[in-house]
């Protein structure tokens, strides 16, 4: 998807900060790839006080993982575009518990 935006131009029109949030490898090499992610993004909305946020998620482990940022993002008071990607959001979110449940929909 990112790859289509460029070759479309969108960061060339746009001021658009992409920051990937995870990447592969070992555990420990993902966990310090996501801590540099976090604290990037930590930067941008210090800051960037005119901003938006994009957020591609999906169910499971990639939404916990990614809940941090969404978080943030409300704590900054910036706008927040939460799409997600995928089927099973619903199992998910039937397979969570009660405060689990309360956390998404938030």
């Amino acid at each position: 998807m990112v790859e289509a935006y460029r070759a479309h131009g969108l960061f060339r029109r746009w001021p658009i900060e992409y920051v990937t949030t995870h990447g592969d490898g070992t555990r420990a090499e993902r966990l310090a790839f996501a801590f540099r992610a976090l604290r990037r993004f930590g930067e941008l909305l210090a800051r960037e006080r005119r901003v938006a946020v994009h957020l591609h998620t999906a169910a499971r482990g990639n939404f916990w993982r990614d809940l941090p940022y969404m978080l943030a993002t409300i704590a900054a008071g910036r706008p927040l575009i939460v799409q997600l990607h995928g089927s099973g959001f619903e199992r998910f979110y039937d397979a969570c518990d009660t405060a689990a449940r309360a956390v998404i929909r938030f």
